[in-house]
């Protein structure tokens, strides 16, 4: 089974672009770093307080579980909004919203010794919010930059976020430990101001060709399935999921999400089953998950030239899969975090390879539809790995957890090897280095 590769990387180099238009992506990138920076220092105290106030791994899977829920419910109505409306006017509109509950969190935190259900309810809230904020942000991004870009844009801005939380969690333990919880909460609403300030300087964009509410009833190339001309909305999504390319990225992210993404949602329960259960520990691992990602640019561009993007994108996989059954085994907490670096690099590579085969698989008209799809796959599988890592934790303890999960990956990650589902990813990525005329459309 032949790899793909590509000469150049995962596109060019963004130094390559116009000085405005470079200019204006990493205006824009910088603000979501400090929205990033923020939600950081929000997701560390989610897990933390919740676990603190009722020891419970299911309480902390119950809490991330909620928030993927709430996502998973908004995020194909996101796809529709981003399709038929203002792109930026949508994504201040979501950024503003997220900033008024990360302000009532923090005035309740300041008055409130029982934040459990509080965070609770933030979470199903933001969790509408960034349903329908996922796809046009996406949107955003792909049309700040000429097509050959793309995946070298997604990368970079993951890098971005990536290195953003890194500094949040590095700081918020010992912001925790001597400030209390509630400047977490005051720092989180004000990073949202630089976001919505950079999404301002951008001119109004409206993803092409739709805007109106009557569109295609069926995708060309795709065959409308039997029976299901009493569900259109349904149909719709079936027949965006089997555009060519697209359906694999939508498996490999599911099973991602189920098997590796809870991980990040019980790091303070896999730090209490290492030992410890302090806000620094928990901060520790954090850092530690996220510090990989911020190499996956250099090691996506080398890796694919080296080893072709097939076997990049499996590989990656397959060590995550192998390091989670290490890390079920136990250890100081610094071997923990050891492992965990080059397990975050392994999901942070393949959610930017997936995340741009999908907009690149997609027909141009229906990039915002499949986009909202591709985020529904991720946060309706979320919630489901979420509780079922929380349970199995809960009834069997960690290691266990662990294990079943790293197992399970692996042999999912061989199976769509075997079916050829890398294979035709690769093949999307790989048109993502042929030259397109398209230049930035939010000048």
């Amino acid at each position: 089974m032949g790899a793909p590769s590509l000469e150049g990387g995962p596109g060019p180099p963004l130094a390559r672009l116009d000085p405005a238009s470079r200019r204006r992506l990493y205006v824009v990138l910088g603000g979501s770093g400090f929205s990033a920076f923020g939600n950081a220092l929000y997701t560390l105290a989610l897990g933390f307080i919740v676990f603190r106030e009722t020891k419970s791994a299911s309480a902390i899977a119950f809490a991330a579980a909620s928030f993927s829920i709430s996502y998973a419910l908004s995020s194909l109505p996101g796809g529709r909004i981003a399709a038929r409306h203002e792109l930026r006017r949508v994504a201040i509109g979501c950024e503003s919203a997220s900033l008024v509950v990360a302000v009532v969190l923090a005035v309740v935190a300041g008055t409130s010794a029982d934040l459990h259900w509080w965070l609770v309810g933030s979470a199903v809230v933001n969790g509408l919010v960034v349903g329908i904020f996922y796809p046009a942000w996406q949107r955003i991004l792909a049309m700040l930059v000429p097509e050959e870009y793309l995946l070298t844009a997604v990368a970079t801005n993951s890098t971005i976020s990536q290195s953003a939380h890194l500094i949040g969690f590095a700081v918020s333990g010992t912001l925790m430990a001597y400030a209390g919880d509630n400047i977490l909460f005051w720092l989180n609403a004000a990073s949202f101001v630089p976001f919505i300030v950079a999404l301002g300087t951008l001119a109004p964009a409206v993803a092409p060709p739709y805007r109106g509410h009557h569109r295609p009833a069926w995708i060309p190339g795709t065959i409308p399935h039997p029976g299901m001309s009493h569900f259109p909305r349904l149909r719709r999504f079936l027949e965006l999921g089997r555009q060519p390319g697209v359906g694999d990225a939508l498996v490999v992210v599911g099973v991602a999400s189920l098997l590796i993404s809870p991980l990040a949602s019980l790091l303070p329960v896999i730090a209490n089953y290492l030992g410890t259960s302090s806000a620094h520990a928990v901060a520790l691992l954090s850092i530690a998950l996220g510090l990989g990602a911020v190499f996956q640019e250099p090691v996506i561009r080398h890796g694919r030239n080296r080893f072709g993007v097939e076997l990049l994108l499996a590989g990656v996989y397959v060590v995550a899969a192998v390091l989670v059954i290490l890390l079920g085994f136990g250890g100081p907490v610094l071997l923990a975090a050891t492992f965990l670096v080059p397990i975050g690099l392994a999901v942070a590579m393949g959610t930017s390879m997936v995340q741009a085969s999908v907009q690149l698989a997609a027909s141009p008209k229906d990039r915002s539809e499949t986009l909202g799809l591709y985020a529904f796959t991720f946060s309706a599988a979320a919630p489901l790995g979420t509780m079922m890592w929380g349970h199995i934790a809960e009834g069997f303890g960690v290691d266990v957890t662990l294990v079943f999960a790293g197992a399970t990956l692996a042999t999912c990650v061989v199976s769509l090897a075997l079916l050829g589902a890398f294979e035709r990813i690769g093949r999307t990525l790989l048109h993502a280095g042929e030259p397109s005329p398209r230049a930035s459309q939010l000048g």
